[in-house]
């Protein structure tokens, strides 16, 4: 494997004289190396998830500096510049950092929604996980080992107002190539996604306050990779521009703002979904949060309503039952007794998802491209059902922790 890159290498093209192109690359036989299901296929798999060996290679092989630059210098094949002993080298070098995954990423992203006081109670930090925490701006600043994210983060934001803030900080251990969709990069949103999911069901945020930023304001990702005790890279990125027209408009939910200082209402939220995150089913939860979260975002209100169904069906679906049953009247039967109070409320349950089931169906078999007034009300009342059934879980899941 490492005499074929070798010979990529070799054939490729340098820019300004210090840095290989990447598009250059012929890469199709260092991947036809990897046998299907050999060990190294697994082991890569676990860390770059579908994404070829080629693409580590071309996204660690751009931060490699072959010369001193010359930016008047036009593009050069690397063996004008080289010897083949150097493409060798090089090869060896990429082939024994591969060997050294995983290596361990912390992604840090603003909260949307959180007021100053979230995180009172418990000094600026919470666990939520054992690689998903909550920690305040001042905490950020404050601490040696999350500086370096405080940094990326707040470009020309004041200190007291970056103090104030609220961020998600998330552990992954894998690689976050330079496109940013590995595996790695995809897991750490797709676990904040989750978190705002769950925040908003449980009225912790809600679209209907402005938040800090009113309807403006870009959410940046900070992602440092760290060995040992040293920061070995770091660099910001932009939240995924689906999303950010919706997180700048969360709010802090009213209720907690005029509750939060007289109850602990939010520190026990906190707590349930602290032990729901740890809870050996967690992911089911997480999935359907994230698609509940889905289901307030973007412009589409067809594909919103479709997500929505979708959260239902990850919490509530058996495949086999609603074979037998149909899997509309099945999600509706289990809603119903799952958050319903009493006879007439279950009957009402039953009634609105039946409704919300015929309306996914139109949309998603008769290609359905506008929704009615009444179809509008029937969504917000499906979400509102989702939320009901989301919290009922996480309390399930908080009672049956040890």
């Amino acid at each position: 494997m490492i005499d074929t890159l070798s010979t990529a290498i070799y054939s490729s093209r340098v820019l300004g004289g210090h840095r290989i192109d990447p598009a250059s690359l012929r890469l199709d036989d260092v991947q036809a190396c990897i046998a299907r299901g050999s060990p190294l296929d697994k082991m890569l798999t676990s860390f770059l998830g579908e994404q070829h060996v080629t693409v580590f290679i071309r996204s660690e092989i751009e931060s490699i500096l072959l010369a001193e630059q010359s930016k008047w210098r036009r593009p050069t094949s690397f063996s004008e510049l080289f010897t083949p002993t150097e493409a060798q080298e090089l090869s060896r070098h990429l082939i024994d950092l591969l060997g050294t995954l995983p290596w361990d990423y912390k992604f840090t992203i603003q909260m949307p929604g959180l007021g100053p006081n979230a995180l009172s109670r418990v000094d600026g930090i919470i666990d939520l996980s054992s690689c998903t925490q909550l920690i305040t701006g001042a905490t950020l600043r404050d601490h040696t080992d999350h500086r370096v994210a405080a940094a990326d983060l707040m470009h020309d934001t004041p200190a007291e107002l970056f103090d104030r803030r609220v961020y998600a900080q998330i552990k992954v251990a894998g690689y976050v190539s330079r496109d940013l969709q590995s595996d790695s990069f995809l897991r750490a949103t797709e676990q904040f996604y989750s978190l705002v999911g769950l925040f908003l069901a449980f009225n912790v945020v809600d679209a209907k306050n402005a938040w800090l930023y009113g309807t403006s304001g870009v959410t940046r990702i900070s992602t440092v990779r760290s060995g040992g005790d040293q920061v070995l890279l770091h660099f910001t990125s932009d939240l995924d521009v689906h999303y950010q027209g919706f997180f700048n408009e969360l709010g802090y939910s009213e209720e907690f703002l005029g509750k939060i200082d007289s109850e602990d209402r939010l520190s026990i939220i906190l707590e349930r979904i602290r032990s729901a995150l740890s809870s050996g089913v967690a992911s089911r939860l997480q999935s359907a949060a994230r698609w509940f979260l889905d289901s307030h975002t973007g412009n589409n209100a067809q594909v919103k309503f479709v997500q929505v169904v979708i959260a239902f069906e990850i919490l509530l679906g058996d495949e086999k039952m609603s074979k037998d049953t149909g899997i509309g009247t099945l999600m509706a039967n289990r809603c119903a007794y799952m958050i319903g109070n009493d006879a007439r409320d279950r009957e009402k349950i039953i009634n609105d998802m039946q409704m919300g089931y015929r309306i996914r169906g139109r949309i998603v078999h008769a290609g359905a491209s506008i929704l009615t007034h009444d179809e509008k009300l029937t969504f917000s009342r499906m979400q509102e059902l989702c939320a009901l059934v989301i919290k009922h879980e996480v309390h399930a899941m908080t009672s049956a922790s040890p």
